[in-house]
């Protein structure tokens, strides 16, 4: 399972909205941790146990792609978290609009910091749409609306990783002014 606060407080949810559910309605969880195509490909397409259906909270990859098209496929219900496949029709999401939430986050900042400065803008992990639908939100509110605030981008990820953070935002601080971070894996802050 990834590590991240977020995905410890998800899975804290679906183990208790599991406990709610009739007794008669087995589930099985596995988590995968950061293992590589072949393990998730397994995971998706052959699972050690017969199912109905797949809820997934995975990276959106070409191979995470097909393997979940080729179940739902089968005829099997596939249910994503936290990232959207709009490349598998018959997937069904459920989630947050992460553009529009980076849209929102981009204008709380942006008013915080009185409409002009640079916004250092941290993405956790390019390979989960979340992120990047967040960063692409954030960046077209403020272009859209706040002309006067530049957006910086670093080309790494963080892997929601408080010393990659702390690396990255250094970095930014020594070569720029920054009004203020958005971080596309937790909240918006201005200094």
């Amino acid at each position: 399972m990834n590590s991240t606060p977020f995905f410890r407080r998800l899975d804290i949810a679906l183990q208790r909205a599991i406990e709610s559910l009739d007794r008669r309605i087995v589930v099985h969880r596995l988590h995968l941790g950061e293992q590589g195509d072949e393990d998730y490909t397994r995971a998706i397409l052959a699972p050690p146990y017969p199912r109905a259906g797949l809820i997934i909270a995975t990276p959106v990859w070409p191979f995470t792609i097909d393997a979940l098209r080729s179940v739902a496929e089968k005829g099997k219900q596939v249910v994503t978290m936290v990232s959207d496949v709009p490349e598998v029709a018959s997937c069904f999401y459920v989630g947050i609009d992460n553009y529009l939430a980076g849209r929102t986050a981009a204008h709380a900042v942006a008013r915080r910091i009185g409409g002009k400065g640079n916004v250092f803008v941290l993405q956790a992990l390019r390979g989960y749409p979340a992120h990047t639908e967040r960063m692409q939100g954030c960046c077209d509110e403020l272009a859209e609306f706040f002309p006067d605030c530049h957006v910086i981008v670093p080309d790494a990820d963080t892997l929601d990783d408080p010393s990659a953070c702390y690396r990255l935002v250094r970095r930014a601080l020594r070569k720029e002014r920054v009004a203020a971070i958005y971080n596309t894996t937790t909240r918006a802050t201005a200094r």
